[in-house]
């Protein structure tokens, strides 16, 4: 008898959710029929192609239906030339074409709108719509090459436009992409860029990027900076006043103070996001931090609070969908456990997996991750090895971007431990290896000390007013006591001992005033030498800023004598030689303009020189679009003697490359690796994806090669090893040792 019933009350709620579709479409229908050959029947037929595009459950038939009313829109906007009514058509039919997986039709729709804005010189709509169309794409693996390639479309538009907040939004949903791929340096840097740019032109709502910048963080692992970066992303919330993603923000931070082992200061902000979410009436978030605050009483030995917490919010708020009910009995389970009470854990447990998958019809991996975390931990703890198994296999198979570090080493131990149960020990061994060094890497005591740092710097200013105020209150309080003891010997000691201790009194005041005025004329006499020697060495340092200034502008001079040059020669070698020339001046020329232009006189900071460098080769070379390049640069500082023939090796090279490794395709790169091999030698790497070198190639058959022979001395000159090698691509190593005092500035 319920079984009759519930499949009664199903087809009951299926025919009263479809009746109002079939009058909402009688009713379009007839509307069609008596409207006039005009922009609003036009509007009309869009609606009902929408309408079939849009319907649950849509088949062939639909989906044809669908198409013809939209051309019939759009003949109709044609007729009547409503280009902005023909444009939101198109739009809307390549938004329907990618819900359903027709991708060739959505981009001929996307493409004619952008050619249009385009060819009229409407550069913002032009850039407005690449945007729609990278927004409109799912999310999806094999699809993320596609979104990025239209927010770049968009990206280059908007820069010629003075929209620079649109054009930084845009390189922002560039690096958000990178972050799903896991392209986790690429993404930061791109995110940094970002903040840069925001905060050049006053932007005030920078969460989003913090936001982001806390994910990508998240995900190498690096805690202390995620946590800074949450931190950062309420402040700028709070700062700006913009509070439309308030639930995911506060959320974000408690979920980062739980990560980093300090769960206290995670239950005010789950506090907050409960009442947030009550009131939005957004419950299945609601579910989920109720959830958070049970696991943190537990952790915290108040497991009773935690039950009274519960059920007296579940109470008020009573589950509503299966989802609800999940979280519901996951805050259950995580009590009964702590109780002891194992097997009403594990039934709750159960019940809280079955709504899982309920809730996630498709079975997700996404969907039950968390609960699949919880489960396993459970049968894990209690030794039920078998039983974790299936969960921790599935687990296992979720994509990187969400396996942060923190769990991935906590899931690489149970399978250590399952498989060990198995007797599979050779397997249970890799997995105790990878778990070891995730462990050693997270649990570093400079990682722990950031993430106090970072604790510290957001309470610093409150705390040091606070310990400034207490030292005055106990230095005034110990002034007190010894001014009362005093008192108190000086009365007992009568009046002879009080004309004694004055003579002694007056007698150490001459003698100390005495010592003052000698320490007073020595410290004059120091602070006087010290005067004069900081004297000498601000002129001299100014001597030297202004050697390396003149020297950078003679280099220049004679960067443009040879421009000049250029324009009178015919010969296409010379003009070559000439501008290669000019680069390798050039290269010199920015180290001296970056000494002149810091405090640091004596040493430059490889990162910052070598991305200008680079951003010169993209200008002279116009290569900007056509050529990437992948910087990791260690921050590495050099004195000028090993920086010149340095930056003359970067210019060879990539010179060289630019020149003739690439067949002008739309993937070549370029990536140039500084780093400290040990604490004396460093490694620069350049490399491309270019045509390689010829086959059997020899440098012995190349000593004509200025080139090369430029690199070979140089590097020679700064003690260094060099090598040459690939086949697809060109990969150059340079090997030296650095002088200490600049590797210690």
């Amino acid at each position: 008898m319920p079984i009759v019933c519930l499949l009664t009350l199903l087809v009951f709620q299926q025919l009263h959710a479809q009746q109002p579709a079939a009058t909402s479409l009688q009713s379009l229908m007839r509307e069609i029929t008596l409207a006039k050959q005009d922009s609003d029947k036009a509007k009309l037929q869009f609606k009902l192609g929408e309408y079939y595009f849009d319907k649950e459950g849509s088949f062939k038939p639909d989906l044809d239906s669908g198409k013809f009313y939209f051309k019939q829109a759009l003949i109709i906007s044609n007729t009547f030339k409503s280009p902005e009514l023909r444009n939101q058509i198109l739009k809307a039919e390549g938004d329907r074409y990618i819900q359903n997986g027709i991708y060739d039709n959505a981009k001929e729709c996307f493409n004619t709108v952008t050619n249009f804005y385009k060819k009229i010189g409407d550069k913002y709509n032009e850039a407005k719509t690449w945007d729609q169309y990278g927004d409109c794409i799912q999310r999806a693996p094999d699809l993320i090459g596609l979104k990025i390639s239209c927010y770049n479309q968009a990206y280059i538009v908007y820069n010629t436009t003075p929209n620079q907040v649109a054009a930084i939004t845009e390189l922002k949903k560039i690096a958000d992409m990178h972050l799903v791929q896991g392209k986790l340096a690429q993404s930061e840097n791109e995110l940094l860029q970002v903040l840069a740019r925001f905060k050049a032109i006053h932007f005030k709502q920078l969460q989003y990027t913090y936001d982001l910048l806390g994910g990508v963080n998240q995900a190498k692992g690096n805690l202390h900076m995620m946590l800074f970066y949450r931190l950062q992303t309420v402040k700028s919330m709070e700062a700006s006043g913009d509070f439309s993603y308030a639930v995911y923000f506060y959320k974000s931070l408690a979920n980062a103070y739980t990560d980093v082992g300090m769960p206290v200061k995670s239950l005010p902000f789950y506090f907050t996001v409960m009442n947030l979410t009550k009131s939005q009436k957004d419950f299945d978030t609601f579910y989920d931090v109720l959830r958070k605050c049970v696991n943190i009483y537990v952790v915290l030995d108040e497991t009773k609070v935690a039950l009274t917490f519960l059920k007296k919010q579940s109470e008020e708020t009573p589950p509503v969908n299966y989802n609800q009910k999940e979280f519901l009995n996951a805050s259950y389970g995580i009590c009964y456990e702590k109780l002891g009470e194992e097997k009403k854990a594990e039934q709750y447990y159960l019940e809280m997996v079955r709504d899982a998958h309920f809730d996630n019809p498709r079975n997700e991996l996404s969907g039950n991750m968390e609960s699949y975390i919880i489960i396993t931990r459970f049968y894990i703890k209690t030794a039920y090895f078998k039983k974790a198994e299936p969960y921790l296999d599935e687990l296992l198979k979720l994509p990187p971007f969400l396996k942060p570090p923190v769990l991935l080493n906590e899931l690489e131990l149970y399978k250590f431990k399952t498989d060990s149960a198995d007797h599979n020990y050779f397997a249970a061994i890799g997995h105790y290896q990878l778990h070891k060094r995730l462990n050693d890497s997270l649990s570093s005591a400079n990682q722990k000390k950031l993430i106090e740092v970072v604790q510290l710097k957001d309470e610093s200013d409150k705390k040091d007013i606070a310990i400034q105020l207490l030292q005055k209150k106990e230095q005034l309080d110990h002034n007190l006591v010894e001014q009362s003891r005093t008192m108190r010997n000086i009365l007992i000691a009568g009046a002879g001992m009080l004309l004694l201790l004055m003579a002694l009194g007056y007698n150490r005041y001459r003698v100390k005033q005495q010592h003052n005025l000698q320490l007073e004329r020595n410290q004059k006499i120091i602070s006087d030498k010290n005067r004069a020697l900081e004297k000498s060495l601000h002129e001299n340092e100014w001597l030297l800023k202004e050697v390396h200034h003149r020297v950078k502008n003679n280099m220049q001079l004679v960067s443009s004598l040879l421009v000049s040059q250029c324009e009178f020669l015919r010969d296409e070698s010379a003009i070559t030689a000439i501008m290669e020339s000019r680069h390798r001046i050039q290269s010199m020329s920015l180290i001296h303009q970056k000494l002149y232009k810091t405090n640091n006189v004596s040493t430059i900071y490889m990162p910052e020189y070598v991305e200008e460098l680079v951003d010169y080769f993209k200008d002279s070379f116009k290569i900007r679009t056509t050529i990437y390049f992948e910087l990791k640069i260690a921050p590495i500082h050099l004195d000028v003697q090993q920086a010149i023939p340095v930056g003359l090796i970067l210019n060879e090279v990539i010179t060289n490359a630019i020149n003739h490794a690439f067949p002008f395709t739309e993937n070549d790169k370029i990536w140039i690796s500084f780093s400290l091999v040990n604490d004396e030698e460093l490694a620069l790497t350049i490399e491309d994806n270019g045509k390689g070198l010829p086959d059997g190639f020899n440098i012995k058959n190349y000593k004509n090669s200025f080139g090369l022979l430029l690199i070979k001395g140089l590097t020679e000159d700064i003690g260094g090893s060099f090598s040459i090698g690939g086949t697809k691509g060109t990969i150059v190593n340079i090997n030296f040792m650095v002088h200490r005092e600049a590797h210690n500035a």
